[in-house]
């Protein structure tokens, strides 16, 4: 009778299954929504752990920047997108973005007017509009 006890002591746990134990497999994929490091949501091909905006295929580390949008389009907050000439001024209050000698106040002598001296003597600093 011992024996008899013990052996279905051993088989019972294997033999108890319900409707969802035996349902098959429907191929379903279940995402952890907590772990979404390595996933591509916007399927730019860069991963949620480096894309800062993978919600949006146009923005990845691959990315142009694209300037005065407003949007950090390579996800690399080093690069100008609203000042291009690294003048200290913003696009829309510098009148030449694309020569950093060039901005409101610059003063004309070549000196003065603010930011660091030119490189080199032959550049001069110009104000907007003069």
């Amino acid at each position: 009778m011992v024996r008899l006890l013990l052996l279905l002591a051993l088989i019972s746990p294997f033999s108890c299954r319900n409707k969802e134990d035996s349902a098959t497999d429907t191929g379903t994929v279940i995402v952890d929504t907590d772990d979404t490091a390595g996933l591509d949501l916007d399927q730019d091909g860069y991963p949620a752990s480096t894309d800062c905006d993978d919600t949006d295929e146009t923005v990845n580390p691959g990315a142009d920047e694209v300037a005065y949008d407003g949007v950090d389009n390579d996800c690399d907050e080093t690069t100008p997108d609203d000042d291009l000439d690294g003048d200290g001024v913003l696009g829309a209050d510098d009148c030449d973005d694309e020569n950093s000698d060039v901005y409101p106040g610059a003063g004309g002598g070549g000196g003065g007017g603010g930011a660091a001296p030119p490189p080199w003597p032959s550049r001069r600093r110009a104000p907007c509009g003069g």
